[in-house]
């Protein structure tokens, strides 16, 4: 997730330099991995892990900052839209139909008349080019940088050269055609969620829009989507049709129930401001766009125990402390007692979903550093007629501990690796897996080696060089069958070796 510092001061108040918000961030387990100067301005890189799908957004990022400084968030402001009166709609009517509420239990479309289509404002184009975006107009620019703002992907259609004002919400016929924003043809499948009007599809739900309804200079009418797709359906699409976009990378991890009628709001009040030069585009909201069906997220209620996080972390910071980062992470809090809290966590957290997940969020918060490392006790278990698939549990434990006799400290890494560092190491007859989480994690790794080093350059970043580590993990690899093995992998680095 690239995301400028100037950016986040909109939502939190940084008192301190990148470089120190960068540190705080990565101690706190939001890994800053790369930072540019643009100009007067800094670009931070941030490696967000498949469980914080909230993260993928200016917003989120600036949630983690108000976090780890002690700040307060100032959310978005997200206008009141009037309606327009019964006889407009009536003239204008449009319906939202959704066949398969469980692939979409949630969509929301907004028409704009008479919009002008323009280049956006400098300071949106400024904003999207340094993170990487090319500017198109104002209308595609705006759903972009709410996009990368708020972390809900919107697509804008000509409504004009939609057919039979409707919009239905399908899978796709099996061999159907619809020719992308990319200007490749693609032919889909029934297992393909697709946008369609009354003819023909016109958009790859939640991946990309069609041509035959793009945004031109041409267009005077909108119709604004916003929308909640089902992550597995827009990620089994997104690997079938080999199309990875910003929105399928958020969609697949899930975003947020609550944001899709936010984010439309907002993106209809920066194009009444920013797409007509009297600011006054008409608005036709149809009494019936926001299709809402039963296949919802919802927030989860759990009981936290102050007892349950002693034992596991070992401390106990105070109730009060722990009362009050829980709240900082935007949950509600609807009971207190000396045992503990009952919590309900926000829309934007889907991950908080039991306990140790809050006692996660207090270690990371509180400071790994601050947690004592104890030595744990003992604990037997018997093995007879125990035996593991890939080797003597007794030989890895024997290994395990030599390698800690020798000061070797041992670190558990995951066993994936990116197409770019699989080529780096120059690997051969790797193993692709065929849904990978992220681009990140897509092929199993072949060695430890990459694994250990990345492990070293973590610590080399927060100058530490003196590095004694060991792993004891899996590698893959496919020669006439896949096969897997346990390795041993140590690293050495620093004055001592």
């Amino acid at each position: 997730m690239k995301v400028l510092y100037s950016w986040l001061n909109d939502f939190v108040n940084l008192d301190v330099s990148p470089q120190e918000l960068a540190e705080r961030l990565t101690m706190a387990g939001m890994e800053v991995t790369d930072m540019k100067n643009i100009g007067d301005d800094w670009l931070l890189e941030i490696e967000v892990t498949p469980n914080r799908p909230d993260c993928l957004s200016v917003l989120g990022i600036a949630r983690e900052c108000a976090l780890v400084l002690g700040k307060r968030i100032k959310p978005p402001k997200i206008p009141f839209i009037p309606r327009t009166s019964a006889a407009h709609i009536k003239e204008n009517s449009f319906e939202v139909i959704v066949k398969n509420p469980q692939a979409c239990p949630r969509y929301i479309a907004r028409i704009l008349m008479d919009v002008e289509i323009g280049p956006a404002p400098e300071f949106i184009q400024e904003r999207l080019e340094k993170i990487g975006l090319r500017p198109i107009n104002n209308v595609v620019d705006i759903t972009n940088y709410i996009l990368f703002e708020l972390g809900q992907p919107m697509h804008a259609f000509d409504y004009d050269k939609l057919q039979g004002k409707k919009i239905i919400v399908r899978f796709a016929h099996q061999g159907e055609k619809i020719i992308t924003l990319d200007d490749e043809e693609r032919t889909l499948t029934p297992e393909d969620l697709v946008i369609a009007d009354c003819k023909r599809a016109v958009a790859l739900a939640g991946i990309m829009g069609g041509k035959n309804t793009e945004v031109s200079p041409e267009t005077k009418n909108v119709l604004l989507e916003s929308a909640y797709f089902d992550p597995i359906t827009i990620r089994r699409s997104s690997q079938r049709l080999g199309i990875n976009t910003e929105s399928s990378y958020r969609f697949e991890r899930g975003v947020d129930f609550i944001n899709v009628e936010q984010s439309s709001l907002y993106a209809v009040e920066l194009i009444r401001r920013y797409c007509s030069r009297n600011k006054r585009v008409l608005i036709h909201i149809d009494k019936a766009v926001d299709v809402i069906k039963k296949h919802i997220p919802v927030s989860r209620k759990v009981v936290l125990k102050f007892s349950d996080v002693h034992k596991a972390l070992g401390i106990m910071p105070s109730a009060f402390w722990i009362r009050k980062t829980i709240q900082a992470l935007g949950c509600e809090i609807s009971g207190v007692s000396k045992e503990g809290l009952k919590i309900q966590s926000p829309s934007f957290r889907q991950d908080l979903k039991q306990p140790i997940d809050y006692i996660e969020e207090i270690a990371r918060l509180y400071g790994y550093d601050k947690i004592p490392d104890n030595q744990l006790p003992d604990i037997e278990v018997s093995q007879e007629g125990e035996l593991e698939e890939f080797g003597d549990r007794r030989l890895e434990e024997e290994v395990r501990n030599i390698s800690q006799r020798l000061g070797l400290k041992e670190v558990i890494t995951y066993a994936f690796l990116s197409q770019e560092e699989v080529e780096k190491f120059n690997f051969k007859n790797a193993l692709s897996l065929n849904n990978p989480l992220s681009k990140t994690y897509a092929i199993l790794r072949p060695s430890i080696i990459p694994s250990l080093l990345k492990v070293a350059q973590y610590n080399f970043n927060h100058f530490v060089n003196d590095v004694a580590i060991f792993e004891l993990g899996k590698v893959y690899g496919l020669n006439d069958k896949p096969w897997e093995r346990k390795t041993l992998g140590i690293l050495l680095s620093g004055k001592g070796y």
